[in-house]
Order: C-alpha cells, then sequence, then structure tokens
C-alpha cells in the first residue's frame, strides 16, 4: 500500500524544484484550523517526482508535481501523522 497524491503550488523560487530535481527527501502537512480547534496531517517522509513550472494565463507561474510519501526512518515511525485538537478528552 502506497500514499502518494498531486500537489499544485504557486513557483516562488527554486526551493521545490530542487527537491525534485535532485530526489531530496522532504516533509509535507496539511494543517486545518477554526478557532483553538484543528486537524494536522504530517507527511514525515515524501519525495516529489521532477516536473517543469508552467505559465497558466495570468495567475502567474505554477509547479504541478506527484508526489510519494513513505516511511523509512522518521522517528515519527508512520507515512502520515494525524494530530486532532478539539474539546474531548478522550474517545
Amino acid at each position: 500500500m502506497g500514499l502518494s497524491g498531486s500537489l499544485t503550488t504557486l513557483f516562488t523560487g527554486l526551493d521545490l524544484l530542487n527537491l525534485a530535481i535532485n530526489g531530496t527527501e522532504t516533509s509535507l502537512e496539511l494543517l486545518f484550523k477554526a478557532g483553538k480547534f484543528s486537524l494536522s496531517l504530517l507527511l514525515p517522509e515524501v519525495q516529489l517526482q521532477r516536473k517543469s513550472p508552467e505559465i497558466s494565463g495570468s495567475k502567474g507561474i505554477t509547479l504541478d508535481t506527484e508526489f510519494q510519501a513513505f516511511f523509512s526512518d522518521d522517528t515519527q515511525k508512520s507515512a502520515i501523522v494525524a494530530t486532532l485538537i478539539n474539546d474531548v478528552a478522550s474517545y
């Protein structure tokens, strides 16, 4: 079983592109917040596929890339870590 997806970002520099070109491991986190409550989905170990930035009209330059999450040696010991902060003491 694998964990993969796609990512579209506004191209503002070479950081993400260089991570993909060099095959460098990175992490991704999605954070949803509503007042004092939040849900975080952390992918501690991710590799991005190399793609070229595109000019998509007047919206600027975007970088569309695919990603593959995995577990190798991260201290979280998981390909995905979900953290929920709410007002429920326990489940």
